[in-house]
């Protein structure tokens, strides 16, 4: 909703929250560092939707360090996250060649949102359509 100081309450709320929850709480797909629930991925993309690149990359950096290899699809995602935080920083080589290794996976795990936040920073990377690294990127958008 666009409202930086409301995120970060409630952010802040759901990482005190954290600490309350029990091993029977936890579900599959739940991150995990230490032990702990980790929501990093939720806080770092949250910062990404509020234009907050430079508070974003160390956040999803820390949530990239989380995921296992294993874990291609949330890979994918947090790496086009923080090739949109370069592309909000008019780092456009950076920004397409981060969104190229995300999308660099099986096609089995190209799912309906990682396409989908890959279209989503094609277009905030418009103004560059035309470069080598953006052209480079929308022909791997199209290409499954």
């Amino acid at each position: 909703m666009d409202d930086g100081p409301a995120f970060r309450v409630a952010q802040d709320r759901a990482n005190e929250a954290i600490d309350f929850t029990r091993l029977d709480d936890r579900r599959h797909g739940m991150d995990f560092k230490d032990g702990r629930l980790d929501v990093t991925y939720y806080e770092g993309t949250s910062l990404v939707t509020l234009q907050q690149p430079q508070a974003a990359r160390p956040v999803l950096a820390a949530s990239l360090a989380v995921q296992e290899p294993a874990h291609v699809k949330a890979r994918s995602i947090l790496l086009l996250a923080i090739a949109t935080t370069h592309a909000q920083e008019q780092e456009i080589e950076e920004a397409g060649a981060l969104a190229g290794r995300a999308l660099d996976i099986p096609p089995e795990h190209r799912i309906g949102p990682i396409d989908q936040r890959a279209r989503d920073l094609l277009r905030e990377l418009e103004p560059w359509r035309l470069t080598p690294a953006v052209r480079a990127l929308a022909d791997q958008v199209a290409t499954p």
